[in-house]
């Protein structure tokens, strides 16, 4: 049983670690607002910090710098569609 808990978990947390950078990418190519994409990027970051800090066993600026660099993707990703919307 024990087997078959943890290989469920492994399934559960790559799902997620899969899925959390894509629909924070569909949804913030989505939204028009400035601000309202800066506010989804607050969440999605604190989402992908809490699911590190739930599923794994790493360190805390382990968690930091993941964090960080989910951040500045997700800045790029904003500058690079708010570029697009003036063309």
């Amino acid at each position: 049983k024990e087997a078959i808990l943890s290989s469920t978990a492994n399934v559960f947390t790559t799902v997620v670690a899969s899925l959390l950078p894509l629909l924070s990418i569909t949804v913030l190519y989505a939204i028009q607002s400035d601000t309202i994409k800066l506010g989804i990027i607050v969440v999605f970051s604190a989402c992908f910090s809490l699911a590190l800090a739930l599923t794994t066993n790493a360190r805390r600026i382990e968690i930091f710098a993941a964090t960080a660099a989910y951040v500045d993707h997700s800045s790029n990703l904003m500058s690079c569609s708010v570029g697009a919307n003036y063309n």
